[in-house]
C-alpha cells in the first residue's frame, strides 16, 4: 500500500467541493462503483419487494394512488442506505492508495467483519427491526406499525447517523473490533466516540445539507425520467414498473452517489481533526526507512 501516493489528493475540502469530487470519482471508477453498489442494492431491493411489493399491486388494482407503498418504500430505502454502501466503502478504501482490490477480496473482507456490520447496521440502525415490523402489517389496511413505529425507528436511526455517520468506515477500513479483547485495543464504540465526538456540530450541518441535496436529486431524477417515459414510450400513467423499478431505482441511485460523498467526508474529517495527511506521509517514510535498514 502506497500511503503517500493516492488517487485522491488528501487535503481539506468544503462540502460543495466534496459533492463535486464525488461525481469525478464516480466517473473515473464507474464500473467498480456500479458493481459494488449493485452487490448490496439488488438483495435489498428484492427484500423490499417481498416485504411491501404487494401494497403497490393492491392500490393500482383499485385505481388509487399507492401512498402506502410509497411511504414504506421511502422509509426502507432511507433506513437501508448505510447498509447498501458497505461494498463501496470496502472497495474504495484500498483503491484510494493505488490498490486495485478484486470483488472477491472485498467480499472476503466483508465476511470477516460481518458480525460487527450486522450489529451496527442491522440492529442499532434499525434495519432488522423495520423488516420484522413490516412482516406484521395488515394486508387490507394501514396500521400503526407503518405510520408510528416505523417512523420512530427512522428517527432513532437518524440520530445515530448524525452523531456516528462513519461507522462503516471504522469497521471496514480501520478494522476495530466490537469489543476490546486486550488492554490498549480500541473498540468500535471507543473509536467512534473519539472520531465523531469533537465534530458533532459540523456533522449535523453536513447531514442537513446532504438531506436537502438528496431530496432535490431524487425529485429531479424521478421527474426527468417520468418525462422521458412520457415522450419516448408514451407512458404517462402511474403503473407497476414505475413503482417497482423506476422510483426505487432513482432512490438507490442517490444512495450510491452519497456513499461516495460520505466516504470523502470521512477522509476530510480525519484530515481536519487528526492531521491524517501528515500521518500518512510519516508512516510512508517510516516504511521506506525500515526497508532500507533491512
Amino acid at each position: 500500500m502506497q500511503l503517500d501516493n493516492t488517487r485522491i489528493a488528501v487535503r481539506q475540502r468544503t462540502l460543495l467541493e466534496t459533492l463535486d469530487l464525488a461525481l469525478v470519482v464516480i466517473r473515473e471508477f464507474f464500473h467498480p462503483w456500479l458493481s459494488t453498489t449493485l452487490m448490496m442494492v439488488v438483495p435489498l431491493w428484492i427484500i423490499n419487494y417481498l416485504l411491501i411489493g404487494w401494497m403497490a399491486n393492491e392500490d393500482l388494482e383499485n385505481g388509487d394512488f399507492p401512498f402506502r407503498f410509497t411511504w414504506n418504500m421511502l422509509l426502507l430505502i432511507y433506513l437501508e442506505a448505510p447498509l447498501a454502501s458497505i461494498f463501496t466503502v470496502a472497495f474504495f478504501g484500498p483503491a484510494v492508495f493505488m490498490q486495485n482490490p478484486k470483488l472477491k477480496q472485498v467480499a472476503r473482507d466483508l465476511l470477516k467483519v460481518s458480525p460487527a456490520l450486522l450489529f451496527c447496521h442491522g440492529f442499532l440502525r434499525g434495519v432488522l427491526p423495520a423488516w420484522g415490523l413490516l412482516l406484521l402489517v395488515d394486508e387490507y389496511e394501514a396500521s400503526p406499525v407503518e405510520f408510528f413505529f416505523l417512523p420512530m425507528i427512522c428517527l432513532w436511526s437518524t440520530g445515530m447517523r448524525i452523531a456516528r455517520p462513519f461507522i462503516s468506515e471504522i469497521i471496514l477500513l480501520e478494522k476495530n473490533p466490537l469489543r476490546a479483547k486486550r488492554p490498549g485495543q480500541i473498540s468500535i464504540n471507543m473509536r467512534s466516540a473519539d472520531l465523531h465526538g469533537p465534530s458533532f456540530g459540523d456533522l449535523f450541518v453536513q447531514w442537513m445539507a446532504s438531506v436537502l441535496v438528496g431530496v432535490f436529486l431524487y425529485a429531479l431524477f424521478a421527474f426527468s425520467l417520468s418525462i422521458l417515459a412520457h415522450f419516448l414510450l408514451s407512458d404517462s400513467d402511474l403503473n407497476w414498473w414505475k413503482l417497482q423499478f423506476l422510483y426505487p431505482g432513482v432512490g438507490w441511485l442517490v444512495v450510491g452517489y452519497f456513499s461516495i460523498v460520505r466516504f470523502l467526508n470521512y477522509v476530510d474529517l480525519r484530515i481536519r481533526h487528526e492531521g491524517w495527511e501528515v500521518d500518512l506521509l510519516m508512516r510512508a517514510e517510516a516504511i521506506r526507512l525500515s526497508g532500507r535498514m533491512l
